[in-house]
């Protein structure tokens, strides 16, 4: 495996570790019920206030994507949850 292929799979995990942080920060700072799913096959950030879970974002994780793209995608859910707290969408 190349450094280039480590270094993409480990800022695949930091970006799920990411996604994990928000999603903690919308449950105890903004109180919202807020679930994240990992499966094999992609993420998923959740809105689960009144037990009606509506998915806000997800994207694919390899081996359904390859890593280039899956990294894209994660960096992208990361920053639209970003922006989705910023505005206040998560209160």
């Amino acid at each position: 495996m190349s450094i280039q292929d480590k270094t993409i799979k480990q800022l695949i995990r930091n970006r799920v570790h990411d996604l994990a942080d928000m999603v903690l920060d919308m449950q105890v700072l903004q109180q919202r019920c807020a679930v994240m799913v990992i499966a094999p096959g992609g993420v998923s950030v959740k809105d689960a206030q009144d037990h009606e879970e509506e998915t806000l974002f997800s994207t694919s994780l390899p081996p359904l994507t390859t890593p280039e793209r899956a990294l894209n995608g994660l960096e992208q859910m990361v920053a639209e949850l970003r922006a989705y707290q910023h505005k206040g969408g998560a209160q």
